[in-house]
């Protein structure tokens, strides 16, 4: 995509378009126009079910308007979708930028979660979505009646980079340790696919203990290498949502946890929206929080 093409879709000041045309050109940023997402009709549909559940309306503010803190670019969703939490009193169009909308804090977490995993679904490359906050997993892949998922679970052992660390660095590091990054993606891999054949509890458990030791290892290079490319480290979980693993569940319970250098693996069962079963070839995978502390910061800008 060309820098005018990309300024047609993206809002923000010239430095902020141009840091993201630097990272298309490094292949780590893709940008996509929620206008054109395929499956806008289940986007939206999705948003309904979630706006109309008693969980998140026990969390707005009546009274957001006073002290709106989030801008919503009229290009980041349809007019149909802007005028419907408009009428809902969820959103407002600013009328000092009329090309940009206040919303209510919990509408825009939920719908920008919510675009997101539509985004990352649809990508032709594995793509992970992720926050540091846990509710909106929840309520952006969570159900009370959906498909049974497994939920592998790196608990406090994955290597991130601090949110200090210059993005440069951080590319410097990726071109540089590409093996061994590819190599511990390969494994979880691997481990994904055998997870999905398993027919058994037992076989769940074999498998896990099968590449504990491998996983351990390519972790413990990962940060070997950061800290040898002075990369300052947080710890942080990933999760990774296994479908295809429905009549597994249905006979067998399935609940496992290992140790894992300081943390842990866990394996259990996970209820994901019906919507989300065999969409993707590989499974999901959601970073649902980057250090205790919250490495992952909310922009307020969007």
């Amino acid at each position: 995509m060309s820098y005018r093409e990309m300024r047609e879709i993206l809002y923000g000041n010239d430095e902020e378009i141009e840091s993201m045309y630097f990272l298309q050109g490094e292949g780590v940023f893709e940008p996509t126009d929620p206008r054109e997402i395929r499956m806008r009709r289940d986007l939206k549909e999705e948003l309904l079910e979630v706006l109309n559940s008693s969980e998140f309306k026990s969390r707005i503010r009546s009274n957001w308007i006073l002290s709106p803190s989030w801008r919503v670019h009229s290009g980041k969703a349809t007019l149909e979708l802007l005028r419907l939490l408009e009428r809902r009193g969820l959103a407002k169009r600013d009328e000092e930028h009329p090309d940009w909308f206040l919303l209510e804090d919990e509408t825009t977490l939920v719908y920008v979660s919510l675009l997101a995993k539509y985004s990352a679904m649809e990508s032709q490359t594995w793509t992970v979505t992720g926050t540091d906050l846990r509710e909106y997993r929840n309520m952006t892949y969570g159900a009370k009646e959906g498909e049974k998922a497994l939920k592998l679970h790196l608990k406090d052992v994955l290597p991130v980079p601090r949110e200090n660390v210059r993005i440069d660095d951080i590319l410097r590091f990726r071109r540089r340790r590409r093996e061994e990054l590819l190599r511990f993606r390969e494994i979880m891999d691997e481990i994904q696919d055998e997870l999905i054949l398993a027919e058994n509890f037992q076989e769940v458990k074999e498998t896990v203990e099968r590449h504990k030791e491998r996983i351990e290892r390519e972790i413990l290079e990962i940060k070997r290498r950061m800290k040898s490319d002075l990369i300052s480290l947080a710890i942080g979980c990933m999760e990774f949502l296994i479908s295809g693993t429905q009549s597994l569940l249905s006979r067998d319970y399935v609940q496992f946890g290992t140790n894992l250098i300081g943390g842990s693996l866990l394996i259990s069962k996970f209820i994901v929206k019906r919507n989300l079963g065999g969409i993707r070839e590989r499974p999901l995978s959601y970073l649902y929080y980057a250090e205790k502390d919250g490495i992952v910061e909310i922009t307020k800008n969007n």
